[in-house]
């Protein structure tokens, strides 16, 4: 017969995984990792204490459930959580911490603390080097959507504009965080309207595109189309409307720059477009990469390892456009970077997301649906609708590329 004294110390030892489990689960969505992954790990982190669990993962709502036997009623805890944000060095260390807890060299209490502590970390890149990657990112995504030179200095420009918006609306819960995605795409076409009426040949979508590109939510709706191909309707519906939420009001943004520019200011002299050499594109996509990452807050140790793995996903989109067109590019890069990330995390033991999410981010099509919606608001519908459901079309080949790929190299189970 089990004594009390054992009986209590299986009660104490059952209160400490629930707890630290939980935060672990809340801290991993927080910091990226995708909701059908969290869950596939959730449920191998409890069984490697012993119990069973499982656990239900939305964009404001966690549900995990935690059983000892199978007599036994199972105990819930439903946590709310403010939404996810993409801080992946954060995500490394919560990865850390849950191998150390594995390995034995760190108690249950003392990973809780590590949570929390993780939790105050500043980030492992300055604000001038975020702030940077903003630039980058911006300067890279007008080289590549073939861009003028005012348009890849202007981008840049406004792109680390665009980074201080970030820093003043860093609550997510204020209404300054709600207020950005329109206010942001507003000023920015405002002021790249007021620069054409001295250089004509600025291309003013294209500018406010890639000014706010760090901001598109194509991670957000490729994601959700994701989980409703793996049957997670309720999670997979919840992050398609917000994506497309956000999405509208950064449209929105757009559209109220170009009316008032047509109220206020005189009309723009005509100029025939001017695009860059292509050559440029040997430093653009580098750069796009390089600010990715940073802005992403990858850590120095996974730097590297996330530039090569977007470089991956980039050529494969090009060599399957080369082949055939872009959605054939978006799966075959898709592919190409799954198998890649799965081989580097079994070999590292690091989360999977640290390069998947960056990588899988040079392929989504928000800014497809950003120049379909900004056409339909000046009054090109027919161009308009076709490029906004191009943006779905590529979110289904990502999802493709994803199956494939985790069916050719089974990946290993991480955050």
């Amino acid at each position: 017969m089990t004594t009390p004294t054992e009986d209590a110390w299986d009660d104490e030892r059952y209160d400490d995984v629930c707890r630290f489990v939980v935060r672990v689960g809340v801290a991993a969505n927080g910091y990226g990792s995708a909701g059908g992954r969290l869950e596939e790990f959730f449920t191998q982190l409890v069984e490697r204490f012993g119990y069973t669990g499982s656990l239900i993962t939305g964009p404001h709502q966690m549900i995990f459930a935690f059983q000892r036997n199978d007599d036994e009623w199972p105990r819930v805890h439903i946590e709310n959580v403010d939404g996810t944000t993409l801080e992946l060095s954060k995500l490394a260390r919560v990865g850390d911490v849950v191998e150390a807890v594995a390995q034995e060299t760190m108690t249950l209490r003392e990973a809780r603390r590590e949570l929390s502590a993780i939790r105050r970390l500043p980030p492992p890149w300055g604000r001038f080097a975020q702030g940077l990657g903003y630039a980058l990112v911006g300067a890279g995504f007008a080289a590549v959507l073939s861009g003028g030179l005012w348009d890849i200095g202007l981008s840049a420009l406004f792109g680390s504009m665009v980074f201080v918006m970030v820093l003043l609306s860093s609550d997510r819960r204020s209404r300054r965080a709600q207020w950005l995605p329109l206010l942001s795409s507003f000023f920015v076409t405002v002021l790249a309207l007021i620069i054409r009426l001295r250089v004509p040949d600025v291309n003013v979508v294209l500018v406010v595109l890639s000014a706010v590109a760090m901001l598109l939510p194509g991670y957000t709706i490729s994601l959700g189309v994701i989980e409703l191909v793996e049957h997670r309707v309720n999670s997979g519906l919840a992050n398609l409307v917000s994506g497309l939420v956000y999405l509208s009001k950064q449209v929105l943004g757009v559209w109220a720059g170009i009316e008032l520019g047509r109220l206020v200011l005189p009309p723009p002299p005509t100029a025939p477009p001017v695009h860059v050499d292509p050559t440029w594109l040997w430093a653009a996509v580098p750069a796009l990469v390089m600010g990715l990452c940073i802005g992403f807050q990858t850590n120095r140790r996974d730097f590297a390892w996330a530039v090569l793995g977007c470089l991956i996903a980039y050529l494969g989109a090009v060599a399957g456009g080369a082949m055939a067109n872009q959605y054939v590019g978006a799966f075959l890069g898709t592919t190409l970077v799954v198998i890649f990330t799965n081989l580097w995390s079994r070999w590292s033991g690091r989360p999977t997301s640290i390069v998947f999410v960056p990588s899988v981010v040079m392929l989504v099509g928000g800014s497809l649906g950003f120049r379909g919606l900004t056409t339909i608001a000046q009054g090109q519908t027919s161009t308009g609708t076709e490029q906004f459901l191009q943006m779905f079309v590529v979110a289904a080949t990502i999802a493709g590329g994803l199956l494939v790929g985790n069916t050719l190299v089974r990946p290993r189970s991480s955050l």
